[in-house]
């Protein structure tokens, strides 16, 4: 993906090993992001190895691989349907998630992946405001209430 966001604060991401770098440019208008928040679904479960995890669903034009783009890899679980999986074959990071048929010109990432200041300070827009099937969620009630 190629990105041509002049002027707008970028994010930068990368994966575990370093290798899978990327940007996000700030989102501008609330048109920009159709989803930012929490999915507790089974798939997603089971392909982050978490019993939760954060995405943002952006404007494909947002998004942009800075470095090492030969490395990412992309999984489909059933032929022709959604969603797309993209990983960096070095260390396995989950990189990116696509719904092509549902979300159009979209692409999930992961917050988690972004810079340390940018993941304490997310953009407003890419703050988690929703939250996927939670009745699917299997942490306890008490979880984050847990001391150290």
């Amino acid at each position: 993906h190629k990105s041509s966001n002049v002027g707008a604060r970028m994010i930068e991401g990368q994966c575990y090993c370093g290798e899978v770098r990327f940007t996000v440019a700030e989102p501008s208008s609330k048109a920009d992001v159709v989803f930012a928040g929490y999915c507790h679904c089974l798939s997603c479960r089971r392909a982050h190895a978490a019993p939760v995890y954060q995405v943002a669903y952006l404007k494909e034009h947002l998004f942009a691989y800075t470095a090492g783009e030969e490395l990412v890899k992309h999984f489909r679980k059933v032929e022709g349907k959604d969603p797309v999986r993209s990983f960096c074959s070095n260390c396995g990071s989950k990189l990116t998630i696509q719904y092509a048929q549902s979300m159009p010109g979209c692409i999930g990432t992961f917050p988690a992946l972004y810079d340390e200041a940018s993941q304490k300070n997310l953009p407003e827009l890419l703050k988690p405001s929703k939250v996927n099937e939670r009745e699917s969620c299997v942490l306890d009630n008490d979880v984050l209430k847990l001391g150290k």
